[in-house]
């Protein structure tokens, strides 16, 4: 694994005070998949973050955006919202949008604190429509084969299990696996996805010349003993394929410095 990625992150030219400002949609083309999966279109987005001060306009802006990109599966990293009203206001957005293969997410770190059990947040998902993946999997039946989408519990309130969790590789099949943290739990015999799509870091959020807090010793160890598989963009581990977001809000600081917010449009080739 490159160092770069392990403990840098690539900046881009940004400077934001407001939410989503300058939200790019980053367009990937995944190469090398089965031949049922071409032409398929999978919208991902993490850490949304939203909160009080964020205007409705913005959240429709965004909304509209997710709308455009006429992905046929929609995932999401987790970390929605502040707070439990805004988790209200954040699914009440998301449940305009009906993919047809789906809505899929895994938990963050925030969502836990925003919400007294998992129940409680599991029926906000499902009412917009979606599924809440707490060390869960869902098969997706298609012509000529199935995507299995995972999802990971997090990890500073969670447990998240990996082994057991996915089936084997198979040519009719393709294994996505939700991960709030770039980090897989070193579990013996667990099988890896063929795609990983991750969150938590922001990119960074503050980026000085690739050096951001992650590029610390000390940042969030007891979570990332090792710290994260990747700061932002992608690698290729095993077989395995790393996407890690720059996600859209923030936390703590109103900021972002050459860590540009977007979601990520990835298309089947």
């Amino acid at each position: 694994m490159a160092k770069w990625n392990r403990y840098f992150a690539k900046p881009t030219f940004h400077l934001s005070f407001c939410w989503g400002k300058g939200l790019k949609v980053s367009q990937t083309t995944m190469e090398g998949v089965p031949r049922w999966m071409r032409g398929m279109r999978l919208l991902f987005a993490a850490d949304f973050h939203l909160r009080e001060s964020v205007p409705d306009a913005a959240l429709e802006r965004l909304v509209e955006l997710m709308r455009r990109q006429q992905a046929d599966m929609l995932l999401f990293g987790g970390d929605f919202a502040e707070s439990r009203d805004q988790q209200d206001r954040m699914f009440r957005a998301l449940s305009a949008l009906r993919p047809p293969l789906g809505m899929f997410c895994c938990p963050g770190n925030n969502d836990w604190e925003c919400f007294p059990n998992r129940r409680a947040m599991r029926g906000v998902v499902t009412r917009a429509g979606g599924h809440l993946l707490v060390n869960r999997a869902c098969s997706i039946a298609l012509d000529g084969g199935e995507i299995v989408v995972a999802g990971l519990d997090e990890r500073k309130f969670g447990q998240p299990r990996l082994k057991g969790l996915l089936p084997p590789a198979n040519q009719n099949r393709y294994r996505i696996l939700l991960s709030h943290y770039p980090v897989l739990p070193e579990e013996p015999g667990a099988q890896w996805p063929d795609l990983m799509l991750s969150g938590h870091t922001h990119g960074g959020q503050l980026n000085a010349l690739g050096i951001t807090p992650y590029t610390l010793p000390w940042m969030e160890r007891r979570q990332m003993p090792d710290g994260p598989l990747c700061v932002s963009g992608q690698i290729c581990l095993k077989d395995m394929r790393l996407l890690v977001s720059n996600g859209i809000g923030w936390s703590r600081l109103p900021l972002r410095v050459c860590a540009r917010p977007q979601i990520h449009l990835l298309n089947f080739d």
